[in-house]
């Protein structure tokens, strides 16, 4: 099952990519932390190597958040 009916897996993959720096962005297979993703609503948030994120569930986008 996929995270999102509006953006693909592998659309939010890049995107979480995008957050590591070049020596971790390759060094993981993000589909296999896509079980730990809580959809709270207006959006999807994962945890992931102590860092926080938010995944915009139309847009795919990801941000880094504080909570």
């Amino acid at each position: 099952m996929a995270l999102s009916e509006w953006v693909t897996d592998d659309d939010i993959c890049a995107q979480l990519r995008l957050q590591f720096d070049y020596d971790e962005m390759w060094d993981m297979d993000f589909k296999t932390v896509f079980s730990h993703v809580i959809d709270r609503g207006e959006d999807l948030y994962l945890e992931l190597r102590g860092r926080k994120f938010s995944i915009d569930k139309i847009t795919g986008a990801v941000t880094e958040v504080n909570q």
